[in-house]
């Protein structure tokens, strides 16, 4: 995730934090190189995922606080472990990041972390209270954690278009992918890979996500995907 050059304020409501006994998912982390106060913010967008998701088996999450080499980059985190065919899994040939296969087969893959996570330590305009005040000029430094956990969990797709405007995706694909579409049409459906592939791909407009959860909680629409007119890795 990289900062961009201007102020947007839009606050969502956390949900109700339950108390650990309470949570149906468990957390472990292991921290590296974090100030206290960032330790603190990056602790309560867990106790949100905790609240929110639901397995059997410890996501481990390997979290380290340290300069980034590009000054632009705010964080970054995604699967270190990726599974498929395993006992359960609801798609034959599909990757799934482990901490989900995990909870689907409630078996342990192996391995450990389930997640990679890196946030820039030389950045000086962190925000890191909780409270989803954070002045002009700033970055919440929570919700970026929440949203870099979310990749580390499986919101993570493998589309990308290169310099020729040839767009591409993993084979096999990521269970993501297959929720990915243009006018209802999935990604996958396309040649692969292929200039069309990549007009899907960048600046279309038309990709969305058609997952049944995902559609209920956007108010029966389905959510739309971030596609602009040139590709940009880490953000497309």
């Amino acid at each position: 995730l990289t900062s961009i050059d201007h102020n947007a304020f839009t606050f969502v409501p956390p949900p109700t934090i339950l108390p650990v006994s309470e949570r149906a998912a468990t957390i472990s982390v292991t921290y590296t190189g974090f100030s206290t106060e960032a330790q603190t913010a990056f602790q309560y967008a867990v106790d949100i995922w905790e609240t929110l998701l639901n397995s059997n088996q410890t996501i481990t999450i390997i979290a380290t606080w340290a300069p980034a080499d590009n000054a632009n980059n705010l964080g970054s985190a995604g699967p270190s472990e990726w599974a498929k065919d395993f006992s359960g899994a609801p798609f034959a040939d599909t990757w799934y990041p482990a901490a989900l296969a995990e909870s689907i087969c409630n078996c342990s893959l192996g391995g450990n972390p389930e997640i990679d996570a890196n946030f820039n330590s030389n950045r000086t305009d962190w925000y890191f209270g909780t409270d989803g005040n954070t002045p002009a000029g700033e970055f919440d430094f929570a919700s970026v954690v929440l949203h870099e956990i979310g990749h580390g969990l499986g919101f993570a797709g493998t589309g990308s278009v290169d310099g020729a405007g040839i767009g591409s995706l993993n084979v096999p694909p990521t269970v993501y992918d297959l929720f990915v579409e243009n006018l209802g049409v999935n990604v996958t459906g396309y040649t692969n890979p292929s200039v069309i592939l990549g007009n899907v791909l960048q600046g279309s407009g038309n990709l969305v996500w058609n997952g049944t959860n995902a559609v209920a909680g956007n108010g029966g629409q389905k959510p739309e995907i971030f596609d602009p007119a040139a590709w940009n890795g880490g953000s497309s």
